[in-house]
C-alpha cells in the first residue's frame, strides 16, 4: 500500500518512557503518520502537527504556544488518568484539542490524531459526556470556591467567616447558594459532590 501523500507529523511528548513507547508502537503502523519519541525536541516541517502529550505536558505546550509555522497546522492531544470534569475544562479552555484517557483502545487513539489532524477536536465518551454535563449546571463564584475550599477542610461557618474576613451571615448565604447550586443536600454532601466533579483541586 503506497504511503499517502498527506503526512501528519506526531510528536511523542508524554513524560511516562513507558507510555511513549507504547504509543509508538501503536502510531508508528500507521502509513500516513511519521511519529517521532522524543520528549523534548517539535521541529514541524509543514503539514499537519500533533502532540501527544499527558495533562501537565498539554498545559504547558499550550502556555508555550510557539509561533505558527506558515502552513503548519499544530495541535495537542492530551492522554491521561484525570477525568474529572473541572480537570478537562481547565484543559480544554486552555488550548488543549484533545483528550484521551488512559485505557483506550489503539483505534481510538489514531481516530484521534487523526481528527486533530483536520483541525477538529476530539475528547473521548467520557470527557465529552463530562464537560457538556458541566454547561448545564450553574458556575460558582470564586467567593463560593473560597468558602467551599475552607468547608472541605472541616470548618464551621464561624471560622470560615473569620479565615476568608467576611461576617457569619454572608458565610451562611454562600453557603445556601452552594447548596443549590450542587444540588447537595448537607454541608459534607455538597464536599463530597465537588469532590466527585473535581471542584476541589488547585487551580
Amino acid at each position: 500500500m503506497p504511503v499517502s501523500h498527506r503526512t501528519i507529523q506526531v510528536y511523542l511528548q508524554h513524560s511516562c518512557p513507558i507510555m511513549r513507547a507504547g504509543l509508538h508502537a501503536v502510531l508508528s503502523g500507521q502509513d500516513d503518520f511519521s511519529v517521532l519519541n522524543d520528549p523534548h525536541r517539535c521541529a514541524p516541517q509543514g503539514g499537519a502537527c500533533v502532540i501527544v502529550t499527558d495533562y501537565e505536558g498539554g498545559l504547558r505546550a499550550a502556555r508555550e504556544a510557539p509561533p505558527r509555522h506558515t502552513g503548519q497546522l499544530t495541535r495537542l492531544l492530551v492522554l491521561t488518568t484525570q477525568d474529572k470534569e473541572w480537570e478537562i475544562r481547565h484543559a480544554i479552555e486552555h488550548g488543549v484539542h484533545g483528550y484521551l484517557l488512559q485505557g483506550c483502545d489503539a483505534a481510538e487513539l489514531v481516530d484521534g490524531v487523526r481528527m486533530l489532524s483536520r483541525g477538529n477536536r476530539y475528547l473521548c465518551e467520557t470527557a465529552h459526556r463530562n464537560v457538556a454535563g458541566s454547561f448545564e449546571r450553574d458556575v460558582l463564584t470564586p467567593r463560593e470556591t473560597d468558602v467551599l475550599r475552607v468547608l472541605a477542610r472541616g470548618s464551621s461557618d464561624k471560622l470560615i467567616a473569620r479565615e476568608l474576613g467576611i461576617t457569619a451571615g454572608t458565610v451562611k448565604s454562600h453557603m445556601k447558594q452552594l447548596l443549590h447550586k450542587l444540588g447537595a443536600t448537607a454541608r459534607t454532601h455538597a464536599v463530597v459532590v465537588a469532590m466527585e466533579r473535581g471542584l476541589l483541586v488547585d487551580q
